[in-house]
């Protein structure tokens, strides 16, 4: 008897309308009102400061919505793996029965909670891992593998007073976890508190980086590259996503709740929004009432202004 293989029907279309109804379902609003612990430990400045001021909505489709989605369920199933094997886990603050937050002026975050080990309440950080980056984590531990997963953590032990904290991580092909205890550095943490509020503070971005590295441009080891999410905004010829804090108006210093001199801050801008020229990748060429005409070195044009 002869055999036939199956026709493979693969439906490319299911997946799609899939990874559209994860956008549609994670559709929150992306303009984060404060510079996150999760970030801090980012080694660009000028990424910390454009993230703050709103600059540009993330390029998060269906896929990488369905990925952040797994690492939240992940963290339940470890919380309740922790339970089970006998440690006490705190996730809930009960004066507000939500996750353990805190806020400095602008700066804030929130941790997945806090585990009792051997008498010591620690805090908890829960992350997801792909194989190659759990085992060069299992190498050389969290400072050096993720230093800004290490950077996370020493913000929240400043925040909350604890000793130091552990981190957890699973690996997403074949469900290794990887637990290590890291003590809190109070000097590490009193730096990056430092930092959030100049960050926060600066009117004007900080320094690009050099467009053709790191961080700027990524490379794996197999050579494949990818840029930084505001690569075309900091080398190329993008603009500024519309927003309060992406105008020339905004301040942090100025305005003690941050905002603009009419006092208050709106997601998408007002008519007289302008980009704040150290955001834009170009000139201002001209000035008409009140449209300004932009001008990359290319030649390329764009206007704001003029509503």
């Amino acid at each position: 008897m002869r055999f036939t293989a199956p026709k493979i029907r693969a439906r490319d279309d299911i997946v799609a309308a899939i990874y559209a109804a994860s956008g549609r379902r994670g559709g929150d609003d992306w303009r984060r009102t404060h510079l996150g612990a999760s970030q801090i430990g980012h080694e660009c400045q000028r990424y910390l400061w454009l993230g703050y001021r709103w600059a540009m909505q993330p390029d998060h489709d269906g896929r990488m919505l369905r990925l952040f989605a797994r690492g939240q369920r992940e963290e339940a199933n470890v919380i309740a793996g922790l339970r089970d094997a006998g440690y006490a886990v705190e996730d809930v603050d009960p004066s507000t029965r939500r996750q353990f937050v805190f806020s400095d002026r602008g700066f804030g975050g929130s941790c997945d909670g806090f585990v009792t080990v051997d008498s010591c309440r620690l805090v908890l950080e829960i992350k997801t891992s792909n194989i190659k980056q759990f085992e060069y984590l299992r190498e050389k531990g969290v400072r050096l593998a993720k230093p800004q997963h290490h950077a996370q953590m020493q913000v929240y032990c400043k925040a909350f007073g604890a000793p130091g904290a552990l981190y957890v991580a699973v690996c997403k092909d074949d469900d290794r976890i990887y637990a290590e205890q890291v003590e809190a550095d109070s000097s590490e943490g009193e730096r990056l508190f430092d930092l959030a509020r100049k960050i926060i503070d600066f009117d004007e971005p900080p320094t690009k980086a050099l467009a053709e590295f790191p961080p700027c441009k990524l490379k794996s080891a197999d050579g494949t590259e990818w840029p930084c999410q505001y690569y075309d905004l900091c080398h190329g010829e993008e603009m500024p996503a519309k927003s309060c804090r992406s105008c020339v108006n905004w301040s942090s210093t100025k305005y003690p709740n941050g905002g603009c001199k009419e006092g208050i801050e709106q997601a998408v801008g007002c008519a007289e929004w302008h980009p704040n020229p150290s955001i834009v990748n170009a000139q201002a060429a001209a000035v008409v009432g009140t449209k300004v005409v932009w001008q990359f070195p290319s030649g390329k044009v764009a206007t704001t202004g003029g509503e």
